[in-house]
């Protein structure tokens, strides 16, 4: 405890400082006029050592919509700064809501030649019968022995016997009511469980034309997830074995028909990821046997018929992704059309097409060739981050080998 002398001393000192601070201009929180100001919401943190506590979104290190309104009626941002309603709506990430749709994305297709000579052997699985129709169930009424009773304990008993059947019944009638329930869902899950066993087994027999109506026949949300697991599952392939006889393990089998197949089979427009996935089963295509040109055949005649899903700027990237470079170049238009059109993802495609055949021909027209698409693609315009990143590594790849003043001046204008 401080004696009186010395407190008065303190206050005073204290109040001493408090006015030389307002005179500058600056006066500490508790000095200040007490302003009302609306609560902003709390919310729980992490902290680093794993435990939660509750903070405004400040001390979370940002700022949630609900403490910009709150600043702003307090009059410290104007209303123009909020964000509209609809500025930061989540984007859905596309994950399965349904049954079917979860299960799709788990199945795992087996193209191995062994399990398609099983699956011929034992054929398809029965359809799942539907469950018998619940018969309607009776509870008989309890004859009511009334010997040696008077009247009225006869009645009551009689009366008695009546309300019990009531129950029985309501019991009886609920419990077949639950096990009917029971029985419908139980068929429901197995005919979802036929219909996706019977769609691998479409993948295993190759029977493109049921696997295209079947991916057809769902939603549009399912059908894509189904044929993205389907592209994603044949590529992964089957489980790896270990040992000296994993280089001897079975792989999956594809023909040009099968290829020519399961692209067709896909329910919406090709994205890059299964671009990249058919790539790399053409290269294992080939890898097992089966000759490029009977696979470039076979797609040929399918890119004249108007239905088939793939371009040929899309061939294209199939086979680049597939490390078939030279071959690309037959699907691609020239490097004058594409700069015209300034199509950055195609002009990749010609630079990685070019540079392919460069490092075999050592032609310094493929080079020069390679140089000019991927200048063309990093011209300036609208360019998605995944275009520009890799021109921008063939760029530096490319530049100490083509001309010295124009690899040197490229280097030199966009590093310094």
């Amino acid at each position: 405890m401080l004696n009186p002398s010395t407190r008065s001393l303190f206050e005073d000192l204290t109040r001493a400082l408090v006015l030389l601070l307002c005179l500058a201009g600056i006066a500490p929180v508790w000095a200040q006029t007490p302003v009302r100001v609306k609560p902003l919401p709390l919310i729980r943190a992490t902290t680093t050592r794993g435990t939660t506590r509750l903070v405004t979104p400040a001390q979370a290190g940002f700022i949630t919509p609900q403490e910009l309104q709150a600043l702003a009626e307090q009059g410290l941002i104007p209303e123009g700064a909020l964000p509209s309603e609809g500025d930061d709506e989540p984007q859905k990430e596309g994950k399965p809501e349904s049954d079917r749709g979860k299960k799709l994305t788990k199945l795992v297709f087996d193209r191995r030649p062994s399990t398609s000579l099983s699956a011929w052997a034992a054929g398809p699985a029965e359809t799942p019968e539907p469950p018998a129709q619940a018969k309607p169930v009776e509870i008989p009424l309890e004859e009511v022995d009334t010997e040696g009773m008077s009247e009225e304990e006869a009645a009551e008993a009689k009366e008695e016997a009546v309300e019990n059947q009531e129950k029985a019944q309501k019991a009886a009638t609920k419990e077949a009511e639950k096990a009917a329930e029971k029985a419908a869902e139980e068929f429901v899950e197995e005919q979802l469980e036929y219909e996706l066993a019977l769609f691998q087994r479409q993948v295993t027999m190759g029977e493109w034309d049921a696997v295209r109506d079947y991916l057809a026949s769902l939603a549009e949300d399912e059908g894509r997830m189904a044929y993205a697991q389907l592209i994603k599952s044949l590529t992964e392939g089957p489980v790896r074995v270990s040992g000296t006889l994993a280089p001897f393990a079975e792989k999956n089998f594809f023909d040009a028909q099968d290829l020519v197949g399961l692209v067709g089979s896909t329910p919406a427009k090709l994205a890059e990821k299964e671009i990249k996935g058919l790539g790399l089963l053409l290269r294992l295509t080939v890898d097992e046997g089966v000759l490029v040109e009977s696979c470039l055949d076979a797609l040929r005649v399918a890119l004249t018929d108007d239905e088939f899903p793939l371009a040929h700027e899309q061939l294209a990237h199939v086979l680049l992704e597939g490390r078939f470079f030279v071959e690309a170049g037959e699907f691609l238009p020239s490097l004058e059309d594409a700069q015209s059109a300034d199509d950055r993802p195609i002009l990749n495609l010609l630079a990685r097409h070019h540079l392919a055949q460069f490092q075999r021909d050592k032609n310094e027209i493929d080079l020069n060739a390679a140089w000019q698409a991927t200048m063309s693609a990093l011209a300036p315009g609208e360019l998605e981050d995944d275009t520009k990143e890799e021109a921008l590594k063939r760029a530096v790849e490319l530049a100490p080998k083509v001309h010295d003043t124009l690899g040197q001046t490229w280097l030199t204008e966009s590093f310094t």
